[in-house]
């Protein structure tokens, strides 16, 4: 018998959904919805499959408007800025349009215009005195004045004089990230970006001069004064993985779970705050639990360590660095899986042993003089 799916919104390719998108359905395997970036749940009744909860955009995402002052008259055009704007801060998929949109308007909170155009080194143009477009054809009929490299896929506008500021707090060589500086008007300028729902040959972003430049706070100072122990971050990111720190039952092989990706994997989705704490979200009415040590804990399967492993890092925080040998240490007292590469489960374990004195160190340095 065909279940009927009731879809409530979510996207789906064509007018109905192929056969393997079904399947995914039927096994309840379904994944973010591109418009939303919500995971619905599937619940079944009678012949009816449903998805819920329903997705809030269901005719697709409108185009962006995002605002950014310019008080110094200079705007750094560039592919990507995003070292300087480590305040900027969102827990969201770029591989979804949903995900993209999240990620730019939290660079716009932090004052840079920072949005998705592809894989095409789109052109900036001027098409008026306080008009400018990034993208599409511009037939001859405007004046380019640079073209914008993609390797990101991404443009990256923002204060030349805020780069400069932000470049020397956080020791970031801005020429050698900034492609062209722009000369304007002095003020607040609107970026309307539309992520390709229109015509090939449309502008993807249309910037223009909406009034004067507004002052804001330092953004970047707040950033870099927040901390986040691992008794908060840990639980938040189990929820996440869809495990409840309250009702879990082996904590310490879930605070294990935490550990292997946030300290041990290379190249995981998380980023990294200044201060030395993996960049999650907590909100801000939860708890600081107390952690279990992992002493004692029965062998984990860790991820194969190595140099670029974040834990071995030197800008971790004590108490992440304290989190960290925990994990050294359970490394070298149960050994690491050998079946998939007995080799590299070698080399982590020598460089686990090494490392746990180096880590110590840095906890209690030796006394000066």
């Amino acid at each position: 018998m065909t279940r009927r799916v009731l879809w409530n919104g979510h996207f789906r390719r064509g007018r109905d959904a192929n056969a393997m998108t079904r399947l995914c359905v039927a096994l309840h395997k379904v994944g973010q919805c591109p418009h939303c970036g919500l995971r619905p749940a599937v619940t079944e009744g009678g012949t009816t499959t449903r998805l819920d909860p329903p997705c809030p955009n269901p005719a697709g995402l409108t185009r962006q408007v995002i605002e950014v002052d310019v008080p110094s008259g200079l705007i750094a055009v560039a592919n990507d800025l995003r070292p300087l704007f480590p305040d900027a801060w969102a827990d969201a998929n770029a591989n979804l349009p949903a995900g993209r949109r999240a990620i730019t308007a939290a660079y716009a909170e932090a004052g840079m215009a920072h949005a998705y155009v592809g894989n095409s080194r789109p052109a900036l143009v001027q098409a008026g005195r306080f008009a400018y477009y990034i993208g599409g054809n511009h037939r001859g009929l405007w004046n380019v004045l640079t073209h914008i490299p993609t390797d990101l896929w991404w443009f990256s506008l923002a204060d030349h004089a805020e780069c400069l500021r932000r470049a020397a707090v956080l020791d970031v060589d801005l020429d050698a990230l900034c492609s062209f500086v722009l000369g304007v008007e002095p003020g607040r300028y609107r970026v309307v970006h539309d992520e390709g729902r229109g015509r090939a040959y449309e502008p993807r972003a249309r910037i223009s001069r909406v009034g004067a430049a507004e002052p804001s706070g330092d953004h970047l100072e707040r950033f870099l004064a927040l901390y986040e122990p691992p008794g908060r971050i840990v639980p938040e990111f189990l929820r996440r993985e869809g495990f409840d720190w309250a009702t879990v039952e082996d904590r310490r092989r879930a605070l294990a779970v935490a550990a292997d990706t946030l300290l041990v994997v290379i190249g995981s989705d998380e980023r990294w705050h200044p201060r030395g704490w993996p960049l999650v979200r907590v909100p801000d009415d939860d708890p600081c639990v107390d952690l279990p040590g992992l002493a004692g804990m029965e062998p984990f399967p860790w991820y194969p360590l190595c140099d670029s492993s974040p834990l071995l890092a030197e800008r971790l925080a004590p108490d992440w660095t304290r989190l960290a040998l925990e994990v050294l240490q359970h490394m070298v007292d149960t050994g690491l899986p050998l079946e998939e590469n007995r080799e590299r489960a070698g080399r982590s374990l020598a460089l686990a042993r090494r490392s746990i004195p180096l880590l110590r160190s840095r906890l209690d340095p030796p006394p000066v003089g």
